[in-house]
């Protein structure tokens, strides 16, 4: 999960070791554990990444424009003292990780049929909507384009996420398969 821009700071006075408080939303709070690994990206750094471990969750909030936040910090290295206090860092945060999934662009997760005009929905069509399931993961509808250009609703049950792409834990989809994200196709699965 990626979370708001979190200014760097120092550990006593030592420029060692550096500490970033990032601001994470109250809906991935539960996610976040001590211990776990982070990366992070600086301005005056930009083709870098380096890595860091989650060594506070604070149990205080922070509200800004009605957003929820639980500052956390991170803890990382500072090797070759590239980090300066006050520099702005964009942190991503591994809750969780599983290899050889089938992915699925979150930008198909915002289309909607009912704002294109004269849109060819398939005969007896009901909408899905999203169902919440076990374990924070939830059903959701994403069309696929099929034989002859034509947009069929599956229902696929969807875990993990991250900016990018969410994960595909049961559903009819293969990878290759092309997903509709607008008025065009856009390919859908894990490579």
């Amino acid at each position: 999960a990626s979370f708001q821009t979190p200014k760097l700071l120092t550990l006593a006075k030592d420029l060692r070791q550096m500490q970033i408080t990032a601001n994470v939303d109250e809906a991935d709070i539960d996610k976040v554990k001590l211990g776990q690994s982070a990366t992070f990206s600086i301005e005056a750094y930009t083709d870098e990444i380096f890595e860091g471990k989650v060594v506070q969750v604070r149990a205080s909030t922070k509200s800004t424009q009605g957003v929820v936040t639980y500052g956390t910090i991170i803890r990382t290295e500072n090797t070759g003292n590239k980090f300066k206090p006050g520099m702005t860092a964009t942190v991503k945060i591994v809750t969780g990780k599983k290899d050889n999934v089938i992915r699925v662009p979150t930008r198909v997760l915002r289309f909607k049929p009912e704002s294109i005009p004269n849109f060819p929905y398939p005969p007896g069509y009901k909408k899905y909507g999203k169902k919440a399931v076990k374990g924070g993961q939830y059903l959701r509808e994403l069309w696929v384009l099929r034989k002859g250009n034509k947009p069929e609703p599956v229902e696929v049950e969807l875990g993990l996420s991250e900016r990018k792409y969410v994960e595909m834990v049961s559903g009819p989809l293969k990878e290759g398969d092309l997903l509709i994200a607008g008025t065009s196709a856009t390919t859908g699965a894990a490579k």
